[in-house]
């Protein structure tokens, strides 16, 4: 029996195909089975990067045109998380404010030194070298003993910042003797670092997705954000990395493929602990570009160490020296601010203390035992979580595993203070980023919007 030729898919096929990638067969002959399955193979491909409209991606459409290959459309306002994010926070911030002021007025202390440490914190003389009661500590330290011979062996003060770590603050002190004084380089530090936090924020007013845009970014994530007042509050070198670490979540599934272990680098030498965050690489089977940037950062550190005055084998030393014996110094007992997995191991023997019989005693043990090895908790934490990345690798939701990868540089040291919740504003705005087409394609990687 003689079939006349097909001619293409019915405007009622035609609908059913409106939800998928491009389909590898085009042309006029389809079967109703490759149509099927093109169907299939796309919603699966939609939802394995992010794009179903269940996880908040945008879904994609196929449009055909006359004797041409199917192209993608993407229709950015289907994807609701951007939105929610933004106003969930501005909701949240809007309740924060009076109960932050309301509950600070009742323990009779100042609403400002009640976000981070106290202003005066007697690190400088502030009416000669602070700005208005502000000494800016973390700055301050490193300036005092940066030129000394004592930086990794001072009695009192454990410095836990590498050679390459501590190049803003050779800036500084440069600017300082070319003539700006100590208070201008402070002001030109603190300037440049908050440039650096300020990008993630301007990145998504500017160019974020539908329902994200606007001035509400800058707010939520800059102007009123926690860590990024208490990083500038202190001083804290830890701003400069921000810009990196977004580098490195918005390219994690995205091409070109040598950025994000680029931004690994750079994060990891700003802070030495954010080398962790590889660990992302190695969720998404990147395990060579895993082992090109934990590597490149070792490598780039050690180079730092050489060229820094003094033996590099004994800098070496007396710096690991003092980032390991920095939880002991300031335990998980004496600090309430440290965000350490440790802390919390010490919190809940705390909560136990004060029960009777065998579970006081364990609480007791709990406490002590986090005093005395405030490496453990950390220690463990990053063993499971190693453990599961390599198992289950190319099985974690990229979500997921940024989020996993950039708190654990939190979570892992003995000691960690606030202005290492910095990785919130980059998954806020990972949430806030735009989806592209190119993204949802067949065959390529998920680089949207984080959910």
């Amino acid at each position: 029996m003689h079939h006349p030729p097909r001619r293409g898919p019915s405007p009622q096929m035609t609908g059913r195909l409106r939800t998928g990638c491009t389909p590898r067969c085009t042309g006029p002959r389809y079967t109703w089975a490759s149509r099927c399955s093109v169907a299939r193979r796309a919603r699966g491909d939609a939802s394995r990067s992010g794009g179903s409209a269940r996880s908040g991606g945008s879904p994609p459409r196929m449009v055909s045109g006359p004797g041409s290959q199917m192209r993608i459309t993407v229709s950015k306002t289907a994807d609701p998380w951007p939105r929610r994010m933004v106003w969930t926070s501005t909701i949240l911030l809007a309740i924060s404010i009076p109960l932050w002021w309301v509950i600070v007025g009742y323990f009779q202390q100042a609403p400002t030194n009640s976000l981070s440490f106290s202003a005066m914190d007697g690190w400088c003389d502030p009416a000669t070298q602070g700005v208005g009661v502000h000494c800016f500590g973390d700055f301050q330290v490193p300036r005092n003993l940066i030129e000394t011979e004592t930086l990794w062996t001072d009695p009192v003060i454990s410095v836990g910042y590498t050679p390459v770590g501590l190049l803003p603050n050779v800036a500084a002190r440069g600017l300082e003797a070319a003539g700006l004084g100590l208070r201008g380089s402070l002001i030109v530090f603190l300037v440049v670092m908050c440039l650096a936090m300020a990008i993630p924020a301007l990145l998504t007013a500017i160019k974020g997705a539908p329902g994200a845009r606007g001035p509400l970014p800058v707010l939520l994530f800059f102007a009123a954000a926690v860590p990024v007042l208490i990083t500038f509050d202190r001083g804290n070198t830890v701003g400069f990395a921000l810009p990196f670490l977004l580098l490195f979540v918005i390219y994690l599934a995205r091409d070109p493929r040598w950025v994000a272990p680029v931004a690994a680098i750079a994060a990891t030498a700003v802070k030495p602990q954010f080398i962790l965050i590889v660990l992302a690489l190695v969720a998404m089977r990147r395990m060579r570009d895993a082992a090109l940037a934990a590597v490149g950062a070792v490598a780039l550190i050690a180079v730092s160490f050489l060229a820094w005055p003094g033996s590099p084998i004994d800098n070496i030393r007396n710096w690991w020296g003092d980032v390991t014996t920095y939880g002991r110094t300031s335990g998980p007992d004496r600090e309430v601010t440290n965000l350490s997995a440790v802390r919390a191991v010490w919190v809940l023997g705390d909560l136990l203390d004060g029960a009777p019989a065998f579970i006081g005693s364990l609480g007791r043990g709990i406490k002590d035992f986090a005093i005395q090895h405030p490496g453990v908790p950390g220690a463990v934490l990053l063993l499971v979580c190693v453990v599961g990345f390599v198992l289950r690798r190319g099985s974690i939701p990229r979500s997921i595993a940024v989020v996993i990868a950039l708190a654990l540089p939190a979570l892992v040291p003995g000691v960690s203070y606030g202005y290492y919740l910095l990785f919130a504003v980059v998954v806020a705005v990972a949430i806030c980023g735009p989806v592209e087409p190119s993204d949802l394609a067949r065959g390529a990687r998920a680089a949207g919007g984080l959910f």
